[in-house]
């Protein structure tokens, strides 16, 4: 599952790499993928239908929610720097945003 595996996602990607941006998952339906284990490996975002929630291994312990800040600092780093901000609103209809 490369989702969550941490030497993927971490060592490769982000240590070796140098990627900062945000990390997602592209779709999670079936039981094998671990969402606990996919922010702690380095995952930001976990597309799924079914609402797969974090455990309170992730919410309530300290490297849990270290993880957690992690992938929020990385989709607002990907937001803050994408070209969003540059828009000029007037060129474009109310409905576009």
């Amino acid at each position: 599952m490369a989702g969550g595996h941490y030497g993927l996602l971490t060592t490769v990607l982000r240590d070796e790499w140098g990627f900062n941006g945000t990390v997602i998952t592209d779709f999670n339906l079936f039981a094998h993928m671990n969402t606990d284990q996919a922010i702690r490996a380095g995952n930001d975002l976990i597309l799924t239908p079914l609402g797969d929630e974090p455990s309170e291994a992730s919410t309530t312990t300290n490297t849990g929610k270290q993880a957690m800040r992690n992938a929020s600092h990385n989709i607002l780093y990907t937001v803050a720097n994408s070209n969003v901000f540059e828009l000029n609103p007037r060129q474009f209809p109310y409905w576009y945003y």
